[in-house]
Order: structure tokens, then sequence, then C-alpha cells
């Protein structure tokens, strides 16, 4: 990676709010003059004059409204429940092969519509029809509902004539809708239809795909169509230069694991391949853009432009191209630095400027990755100045870089109108620069400047198949908010040429707009009041990147070194080491050979000691005040957040986890912090209780003596803590047993915590055997309670012993196991759901209680995810944690791997059985390939396998209670996932499935602290959930307290109301 100002400059600009902010660090001055504003303004409002001119012509000419799409965007925006509807509808509808699941998504979208306040209000003949077809189907639908109960013959003939016929004409519908957002199917038809265009002076840039690759294949199969598509426009290129056709490159297409982490690797792949893209295009002098995509590949995309450009064998007057998203906070520093390249390698730039089509899920995941800051804009005013901002820096390189507006808002085409006038004039035209615009969408804006100005106009035209593009142009628009454009205020006619206060969208220069009073939170405050949104680190920047696994092979280093003397992991009592009369040597799961250091055995004296302590202890803890408890865990919340990295590593050698996971499950263990901490301060308050006149009635609550807390290996940081400091917080002493594979760090958590202001004697941790646990502490009528980790059959033996204890009725907070499955349906996007399945099954090797264990698809699509997922786990890296590109890590030890091993080759050795092949790594490491199973009927899976291991279940997608009804049979009630676009049907799962957290359209796994409580039933725990609002009372007594105020005087507040 480059070592040079960009990429300093670059990652500071995540913390500017306003691109003001941003053009304030710079010299060049971007502040457009009140002047400019009123010249800008007022050539926006001719612009809109125009174009309304000609929509008024067109409409009395061919009336009515000849381009489909804005007829629909006009009737059906997307602030409308219709407009979404149909939206959703369209983005599923054609990739639906089962007739009953098409007929239950049309029902489904008839029966949320209110279709009669549409009728008749289109000047589209074609809408209007629609939406008489949409109400008469919603009024079917509904009195079919009543016919049935009297008749089901009639239902009968509706469901077998009426269903196939409906369904196909709604196709047809969609398909002729998507007429106008595809152009055609193959680039050959792509550039036959676009003859017109071309005739009128239009150019084109053709998008040859919809999502990213998931597979080698994919990216095979994507690289393959861009060197047909160049072939294919070599022979149709014009030679005008603004009639040249281009090409878009999605970088994304050419390799399925273009991330940040697997750069390396990625690069070896991916950079010949476009570098041979652009040979073949520089020799057809076809021009080539890399597509912009999500802000989290950013860098790479840049790099890659720049050896592009630095390439010797290209044509030295060869002119590439990429795209900027003016959203992003680091657009004008990216723009820089593309600046400073074209000038180094002497080269002609294309930039395409774009507002930016991912903002959601920009937020999302900054929101989830716990940023400081958003890396784009919050807001359209900012989005729309920071585009004006960069248009004006385009501009003023001229020499250096063509300009490529991509643009439907009239005022950035004002703008850069008013911009360019700065140009000398001795330049030609048609190198000054270009307007872009989404094909189908906003001609008349274009139109304007075909007739009014001497500059290209050039249409970004997707080509592929409508069941794989309309889908994905579906999700941009959505995403995107065409809605609240001007483009789509403009059709729905709530825009004219005059500017208006009562306009919904004023034509306004967007600084003198003022800002939202309605922003987003920043993700630090996004669940404020319940708690803080722990930090996150942004592993998107190369250079933390690189900086994080430094760190992490520095501490490889010292690992060979543990045998001098290496680490020591002891109980702790009063803050006291106590080693044990015996000890043993641990190993890492990451070679087996490698010693990590010694672990001290507790005996039955030392535990019967942690036991005494503990007792005493509690006093100590119920007479502090609750306002103490809950500041600590606070500051144990910071001490966590400053040992991050050594506590990463450590995960990483002492259990195997990646780092990702490793920082992942930190940031969980502070959210336990943040949130157990508010939630005592909320629920463990007295509360006053209704009461008669001279009494007083309360409610307070209690710690209930000492806690034994039994964590699990899987999550040896966040459930470990988590246990602690609710029944610290809640008013108990705590004894502490983590996982015999977890030692070293449950020693250091606890030492760090003791540094950070525990008192020493309230947690006492022992690091005993099983059964000496089992005979020594959980008999005690020192033990008032147990919170467990871990596998059923222990959670039940725990729960029988506490159940034969005379002494009291001890409860068991318990969170097991759980046969975890997810169900499909045809309307689900397949993209997604492998995506999805990937990480819900093999994240942590399978090595969660949440993974996924079985995917359930429907019957007809079976051999489509068979093939596919089999190819995309074939993109996954099993290998050593330590290293960057590593996605999946080793099983626990020697005894979990023989029982993953014995379960795939012996108990189901029947099945088909497709296994990852494994990268080359220590022989002595206890590493699993990603394993799938095919497996013909639900009913054979009896048991967890705990490790990377999915079985893919086919089922009759038109009849999914009986599989639903099997699945909770099997009496796991952990985790469930759905994928369908259809609302009735996910409710209708929803309500039959026995599962504690269900999970729709996404993974299954990583459930968020206070948002998405955890635990299950059944055979899956308690029923208790961590991270949620009820946790904390199952840690305490509650004591109801009672006083007759009469006793002593009467009741003041009674006699005051008297008087």
């Amino acid at each position: 990676m480059p070592d040079n100002e960009y990429f300093n400059t670059i990652r500071g600009d995540f913390q500017y709010s306003t691109p003001n902010a941003v053009a304030s660090r710079y010299p060049f001055e971007l502040i457009d003059s009140e002047e400019t504003i009123n010249h800008i303004e007022k050539r926006a409002r001719s612009i809109i004059h125009s174009a309304s001119s000609r929509q008024e012509a067109r409409n009395a000419i061919h009336p009515p409204v000849s381009n489909l799409f804005e007829a629909w965007i006009s009737e059906y925006s997307l602030d409308t429940q219709e407009g979404i509807i149909l939206m959703g509808l369209a983005e599923c509808f054609l990739r639906i092969d089962n007739t009953d699941t098409a007929f239950l998504a049309l029902e489904d979208a008839l029966l949320r519509g209110q279709w009669e306040k549409h009728i008749g209000r289109s000047p589209s003949t074609f809408v209007n029809s629609s939406t008489f077809a949409f109400l008469l189907g919603s009024e079917t639908l509904n009195s079919l509902e009543k016919i049935s109960r009297l008749s089901s013959f009639i239902d009968g003939l509706v469901h077998k004539f009426g269903a196939p016929v409906l369904v196909s004409a709604v196709r047809k519908c969609i398909e002729k809708l998507g007429d106008h957002f595809v152009c055609a199917d193959t680039i050959e038809n792509a550039v036959e239809k676009s003859q017109n265009a071309i005739e009128l002076g239009y150019s084109q840039s053709f998008d040859m795909l919809g999502e990213a690759a998931l597979t080698f294949a994919d990216a095979d199969r994507y690289f393959e169509s861009y060197l047909h598509a160049i072939d294919v426009l070599r022979e149709t290129k014009n030679t005008s230069f603004t009639a040249i056709p281009g090409i878009s490159i999605k970088l994304s297409a050419l390799d399925p694991r273009y991330e940040i982490r697997h750069w390396p690797e990625c690069h070896k792949r991916l950079y010949p391949r476009l570098r041979a893209l652009c040979e073949k295009a520089s020799e057809a002098e076809i021009p080539i853009t890399l597509d912009a995509e999500e802000s989290h590949r950013l860098e790479m995309q840049l790099l890659l432009m720049s050896q592009l450009m630095g390439d010797i064998p290209f044509k030295s007057n060869y002119e590439m191209g990429i795209a900027i998203q003016a959203y992003q906070k680091r657009a004008i520093p990216a723009i820089d630095y593309l600046i400073r390249s074209a000038e180094k390698f002497g080269r002609t730039l294309h930039i395409r400027l774009v507002k930016g089509a991912y903002w959601d899920t920009e937020i999302k995941s900054a929101q989830q990755n716990g940023l400081a800051h958003y890396p784009v804009f919050i807001n359209k005013r900012n989005t729309d100045l920071n585009y004006l901002l960069c248009a004006k820096k385009l501009l003023a390189h001229h020499d250096l870089i063509y300009p490529q507006f991509a643009t439907h808002n009239p005022v950035s085409i004002a703008a850069v109108l008013e911009y360019s006038q700065a140009i000398p004039e001795q330049m030609p035209t048609s190198r000054r620069f270009e307007f872009q615009k989404l094909y189908g969408m906003g001609d008349l804006f274009m139109q304007y400047l075909k007739t009014e100005t001497p500059y290209t106009v050039r249409a970004y035209t997707p080509v592929g198949r409508y069941r794989e593009l309309l889908p994905y142009l579906v999700r941009r628009l959505l995403e995107n908010g065409v809605n609240s454009s001007i483009l789509g205020a403009f059709h729905r006619g709530t825009i004219n040429s005059q500017t208006s206060s009562s306009s919904p969208v004023t034509v306004r220069h967007p600084l003198v707009l003022a800002q939202p009073k309605k922003v987003l939170d920043n993700p630090a405050d996004l669940y404020k009041p319940y708690r803080k949104n722990s930090p996150g680190v942004n592993l998107s920047c190369l250079a933390t990147l690189n900086q994080a696994y430094e760190a992490l092979n520095q501490t490889a280093h010292h690992a060979t070194t543990f045998q001098r003397p290496g680490l020591m992991a002891t109980s702790i009592l009063n803050g006291e080491d106590c080693h044990g009369p015996s000890s043993h040597v641990k190993y890492s799961p990451i070679d087996s050979s490698l010693k990590l250091g010694t672990c001290g055995t507790a005996d039955v004296e030392i535990v019967e000691t942690a036991l005494s302590n503990a007792h005493n202890a509690y006093e100590d803890i119920r007479s502090s005040k609750l306002s103490t408890r809950c500041n600590l865990l606070s500051v144990f919340a910071e001490a966590l957040h400053q040992h991050r990295e050594e506590l990463s590593h450590l995960a990483a050698l002492e259990t195997g986890k990646c780092i990702f996971d490793s920082l992942n499950e930190i940031r969980e263990a502070i959210d336990f912090c943040y949130y157990y901490g508010q939630s005592a301060a909320n629920v463990l308050v007295t509360h006053p209780l209704p009461h008669t006149a001279g009494e007083q009635n309360k409610l307070g609550f209690r710690g209930k003596g000492v806690v034994l807390c039994i964590s699990p290996w899987n999550f040896p940081i966040a459930i470990f803590i988590g246990q602690i400091i609710a029944a610290l917080v809640s008013g108990n002493a705590v004894i502490a047993k983590p996982a015999s594979n977890a030692v070293f760090l449950a020693h250091r958590i606890i030492k760090i915590l003791q540094g950070a202001g525990l008192p020493d004697h309230w947690v006492q941790l022992v690091l005993a055997p099983g059964n000496t646990i089992f005979d020594t502490v959980i008999p005690s009528p020192q033990i008032s309670g147990v919170a467990f980790t871990g596998s059923f059959d222990v959670a039940r033996e725990i729960n029988i012993a506490l159940a034969t204890r005379r002494d009291s009725l001890v409860p068991l907070i318990a969170e097991t196991g759980g046969l975890n499955a997810m169900m499909v349906d045809s309307s689900a996007l397949p993209e997604q759901v492998i995506q999805d399945t990937l990480h819900s099954a093999f994240n942590c090797a399978g090595q969660r209680c949440s993974a996924l264990r079985i995917l359930l698809v429907p019957q007809q699509q079976l051999k489509l995810y068979e093939t596919t997922l089999i190819r995309a786990m074939d993109t996954l890296r099993v290998d050593s944690p330590l290293l960057t590109e590593t996605d999946i890590g080793p099983v626990i030890d020697r005894d979990a791997f023989t029982s993953i091993q014995r379960y795939i080759r012996h108990e189901m050795s029947t099945y088909n059985v497709h296994q990852v092949e494994l990268q080359k790594h220590s022989p002595n490491g206890h590493y699993i390939a990603p394993t799938l199973m095919m497996c013909p009927d639900l009913k054979e899976i009896h048991k967890e396998v705990f490790g990377p291991v999915l079985h893919l279940v086919p089922y009759d997608e038109s009849k999914p209670e009986p599989t639903i009804a099997t699945l909770n049979k099997k009496g796991f009630s952990l985790t469930f996932g759905i994928h369908s676009r259809i609302k009735s049907r996910i409710r209708s799962v929803i309500e039959q499935i026995n599962a504690g957290n269900i999970y729709v359209n996404r993974n299954i796994v990583g459930a968020v602290v206070g948002s998405q409580p955890f635990g299950g039933f059944g055979k899956s725990g308690t029923g208790t959930k961590a991270g949620g609002p009820h946790y904390l009372l199952h840690f305490v007594n509650e004591i109801a307290e009672s006083v007759n105020i009469n006793a002593s005087g009467g009741d003041p507040g009674l006699f005051n109301q008297y008087e």
C-alpha cells in the first residue's frame, strides 16, 4: 500500500458532517458566491420550464405519458404505501417459479394496498388499467375469503383457473415495466435497440451486470461477458468521440472476494483480468469506467485505477474512467488523489460523478460496525452540495479530467453549466465534459441539454435478463429514494419552474437550504438512552487493517517463547492468584504443538475457599449502592476497550477465533456493560405501588446471594463477562467458572476488571474441573443461583442436581444449543440467501449456538442452491486466524475435531457431501473444512453438530406446515430464519415456529445487545434473554414492603387533600 498524502488524508474525512467542513480543508475555493447561486437557480428554473413545456406538448400529441416508468413514478411514488408495495412486488415476482407462491405474493400485495385512491388519476391508460385491476383483485380476494366459508367449490375454481392467469398477467406487466429499466438481454440487442438514441445524438455506457460475483464461476462468466461486449462494441463503434460507447465494470463482479481483508490475494486474481480488459478496450478505443460500490471498497478501487494509469502497455492516449460518489465524505480527497495520479502518469482520466446508490446500506454498516462517524452525508442537502463542490473541482482540472456528470437534478445541471463558463473557449466543447442519465429516466431534462447546449448526453444502460437486473435496479431505487429527488417531484406534478415555499420540493441551491432539523444520531449514540454503542475498528481502511494484523503477528511471534516460561492461568481468590496442587500445559488449537502456557488446577480445598469468600462478600455487595455498581460497569467497558487488541490476539491464540470475530465479541462484552448498567439503574430501583389511605407500598429488589457463572469456550469474552456483570450489578457475589479451553482469557479478564476497580472479593475465579464444580459447588447451600451456557445434556444434569437440594429452590439460567434452521421460499433473492447462509453456518467454524445447521429450500430450487452453495463455499479460506485473509479458523480441540469428523464420515456417510479444500497449514491444527451435506429428509437429522456442517434439505414450498411441525418436534428452540418477500407467509411461519430468536431476510447470528435479546427454550434453554430488558430480574429476589403509616400518626398526604 502506498504511503502518500492521500491515504493519510482520506481516513480523516469520515468525521466531517458537512461538505463545507470538508472543503474548508483545501486551498481551492469551492463555495459559491451569492451571485453564482442566483444564476444557478435561474438556470434551473429555465430547465424545468423547458421540460414542462415539452411534457405538455408530448402529452397533447401522444396521450397518455409515453414513458411508462415516469407514469408509474408519478402515480405510485415511493412515499406512498402502494408505491412501496408495487416496487417490492416487482423486485421479487419474476424470480418466483412456483405458481402458488407467486399467487400468494400477489395476494399479499393486493390486500395491503388502498388502490381506490389511485383510480383514474394517471394520464396513462396503462397505469389506470393496472390500478383498476389491482382494485378489482383486492376486492375479489377479500370477497373470496367470505365465499370460501360458504362454498369450497367456488374457491377451488378460482384457485385452479384464476391464479395462473392472474400470475401470468402480472408477469407480463412487470416485464413491460422492465423495458424502461433494462435496455436488452444481450449486448447485441442493446446495441441494436440503442441505435435510435445514437441517431438522436445520445451516447451509451453499457452496464453488463446486476449483482456482485458470489463464486469464482460467476467471476469467470462476468469476465467473459465483458470481453464479449468489447468485441461487439468494437464492430459498432462510432468514429465521433462523443458517440463512442463505453462499458462500466463492477469490480466486485470480477472477484468474489473483493474485500479489504482479502486484498492481497484478491489483487493477484483481479488485476490481471482488469488489465486484460483495459488492453482489449484500449485496442478497440472503447472507454472503460470502474463503477462505484460501497465505501469500504473505495481504497481498493482507487489503487487499481492508479495502477492501471501507470501500466505501460496501454496506449498513452487511452482514456479510462472511474465513478466517484458525492455522498461520500471522502469524495473530494479521492478526486484530489485521482488528479495527482493523472498528472503523474500523463493521462486524461474520465470521472463519472454520481450521487451514490448505497446510502442506507452505508448507514446500517456504520452503525453495526460502531464507527465514530458515517462515511456518507446523512441528508440529501449535504449530498447535493458536495456534488456541486466536486463538480467545481473537476471542471477546474479540465486539462487532466474529462468529467461525466450523472444527474437528473436541474439544480446540479444548472450549476455545472454555470461553472463551465470558466473553461477556456479554445477547448472543444466535446472535450470539456458530458452529462449522463439512467436509462429510462430523466429524458425531458436531457432533451433540454441536447437542444439547448452543445454537450454530450450519455445513458447509463443496463444489459441483462429482467429476472436478474430488474430486482437490482428496483433495490437501487428503493435505496436511493427516487421519490425524494427533484425528478420524482417533477413527474408527480409537485414541482414547476416557479419556486414556492409551499412546494414539496423547491428549486434552490443547496447552500441556501436550511440544514434538516431531523438528523441521524452518530453510530455511538444509536442506542441511547438504553446504552452506548461500543466503538468499533474501521477495518475498511488498509492502514488500520495492516496495523491490527501487525500487532497480531507480533503476538504470534511472542507465542514461540511461551515455553520460556509461557502464560500462567490460575484461580483468583480475593484478588490473589491461587495455583493449586497440580497444573497442566495448554496448547493452541491453531497448532497443537504450540504451547501457550500452564494452567493451575483448583482442588476441592480451593473451591471451598472460594465458596466461603463469596459468601462473606455478599453482605458487602448487598450493602453497596446500586449507582456505584452501575458506574462500575461503565468503567469496565472503558477498560475492555483499552485492552481490545490484547484480548483479541489472545482469543485467536487460545480459542482459534479470527480477529474480526474476536473484536466483535469484545464489542458485545462492552455492550453488555453499558446495557446492564443502564438497565439496572432503570429496573432495579424501588417502585411505589398503589395503596389505600394510611398505607405505603413499594417493590424493591435484592441480590439472591452467591451466583455460580459457568461460561463456554466459544464466547470466552462476551458470555464470561456478561454473566459476571449481570450478577454483580444485581447485587450478587460471583463464583466464575470458565471453560477449560479459555482459562488464559478468563484469568486476564479478571485482572483487567480488578485493575479497573472491581473489588477483589466480589468475584472468585475458579479453574476447577467440571466434576469438582458439580460435586462441590452446585450442591452447596451457599449457592443461590446458577447461570450456565453450554450443552443441553450438562444443563439438564445441573437442573436435576439443583432440584435435589433440600435447603432451597435454586433457579437455573441456562442457554444451550440449537438445531437451527432457515426456511427459504422462491420469492427470496438467492444471492442474499447464499451470503447469509455462509455467514450463519460457517462463521467461527460453526461453533456458535445460534449457527445455521439446516437450510430448507424449495424442492424445485434444490439444484440451484446446491450448485451455488458449493461454489460459494469454495471461495472461503480455512486457515490460521493469524492471517488477514482467513475466514474460518480451527475448531476448539482434538475431541471436537474427532466428533465432527466421525459425524461426517460415518453417521451421515450415505449422503452426498461437499467439503471445501483446506489451505496448507500446520498438520497439528484442528481444522475442519466447511461441509455441505445433501439430506433428502428433515426427519433424518437428529442432533446438533457443533462445527462447520450444514445440511441442505428440500421441502414442499406450497405446504410448509409439515416441515415446520417436524422441526418443532425436535425440541430445539433457539434461532430460526426465514427468507421471503411475502409478508403474510413470513407472519404465518413466525406464528408456527418454536424459536427464541427469529430472523427475517438476514443472517441468524450476531444478536445485538438490547435490540435482539438472545436465548431459547425447550432443549435450547430456560427462556431467559441475555441482553434483554428482563434478564437482570432473574438474578434478584423481589421484596414487597407495606407500611401502615397511620400507626405513626396518620397520612399527611390524605390530610392535605382534605384541606
